[in-house]
């Protein structure tokens, strides 16, 4: 009895140690060859992130290539002191790219600490950047400003940059598809220590910089306008004011000017970021009877002598009531547009094809603009 108790404990022992054997095989298995991507992709998530390689913004010109809105890169640099090399020459190279004596870049590399903060706002070359970046222990981070030299348009015309770096209002918000660009990116070890990045030898996507933006706008003309109407808003005490200036053979817009009285706030009227010249709309009123009388005398549809009556200032058509600024009678078709008779125009194209009217209208800019 005594001999075969410890042939039990014995055989127990043995069938143990093989059944943890054969789970720690599994396991082995499991993780090494079974879910071996499953793991591994999740490893990798800790070990790497994608860092967003932003895209240089557009610059935006005036017609005499003027900058109104440039990007500035700044770089801030910092270190981790355990993997920088310690030789002369390393020390030397970086304490000159970011402007910091050898002297206080040796001390603060003896700091006890993870990452050293060393230099920040500076602007760098590609050599420059080239150079400290194939140091180790580097890090380099962008940064992208925008701004608007001289103040040489408004604010309200060419607009402004979000912090998430896209355009809002006026020029920047509406050619965000040309002056944005696209980010790219690129992968970087993340230290468990202090959260700090180092770039890896990975593939990952440069950016794809915005293109620039040369506009019509004159700097020299704007400011003339922005003066003289700022002025004039003033001196005659009303709410607001609008000028524009165009050249009259292209129709390039030369100047484009908005002004406020200081006593009215843009809280208090609609649309307080938006350009009212450009973005609200209105009814073209008798500027348009230029393009009316145009196609009925294209058309031969009407002789300039032709005769309508004025209906004494008030008519009734089917689609409203129409008047006059003064009580005309009987008026020619040329009298008409040179006294700018609403009813007498209606009268005389009341009878056109409407199809042939709105494809007139369509084509009219390129028939008739230089």
């Amino acid at each position: 009895m005594t001999r075969r108790f410890p042939q039990w404990r014995f055989a127990s022992l043995s069938i143990a140690t093989i059944l943890i054997v054969l789970v720690l095989l599994f396991r082995i298995v499991q993780v090494q060859i079974i879910r071996h991507e499953t793991y591994l992709s999740e490893a990798k998530k800790q070990w790497h992130e994608k860092l967003i390689w932003p895209a240089r913004r557009g610059q935006i010109f005036d017609r005499n290539n003027l900058p109104l809105a440039v990007t500035q890169r700044s770089f801030s640099v910092g270190v981790t002191p355990e993997h920088f090399p310690s030789d002369q020459q390393s020390i030397r190279l970086l304490s000159r790219i970011i402007g910091v004596s050898p002297g206080t870049l040796k001390r603060k590399l003896s700091r006890k600490s993870s990452y050293v903060p060393l230099a920040k706002n500076l602007n760098l070359t590609e050599s420059d950047l080239s150079k400290i970046s194939s140091l180790s222990g580097i890090t380099i981070d962008q940064r992208l400003d925008r701004l608007y030299p001289f103040g040489a348009a408004p604010m309200l015309l060419l607009g402004t940059v979000g912090d998430d770096g896209a355009g809002s209002g006026g020029i920047e918000g509406a050619f965000e598809s040309v002056l944005g660009g696209k980010d790219g990116w690129l992968l970087a070890n993340k230290s468990a220590k202090d959260s700090t990045y180092h770039p890896v030898n990975a593939p990952g996507m440069k950016p794809r910089n915005g293109h620039d933006l040369y506009l019509t706008i004159d700097s020299r003309v704007q400011s003339i306008v922005d003066f003289e109407l700022s002025q004039a808003v003033d001196r005659c005490g009303a709410i607001g004011g609008v000028a524009m200036v165009l050249d009259p053979a292209t129709g390039d817009i030369l100047a484009l000017a908005e002004k406020l009285s200081k006593r009215v706030s843009r809280n208090m009227v609609p649309h307080r970021n938006a350009l009212y010249s450009v973005s609200c709309i209105f009814e073209p009123g008798s500027t348009f009877k230029l393009i009316t009388h145009s196609y009925l005398l294209e058309r031969e549809d009407v002789d300039p002598y032709d005769v309508y009556y004025g209906e004494n200032g008030e008519a009734e058509f089917p689609f409203g009531t129409f008047r006059d600024d003064h009580e005309f009678e009987w008026l020619t078709f040329k009298e008409s547009f040179v006294f700018s008779s609403n009813i007498c125009t209606i009268k005389a194209v009341m009878n056109s094809q409407k199809r042939d009217f709105y494809n007139f209208i369509l084509n009219f800019s390129n028939k008739w603009c230089i």
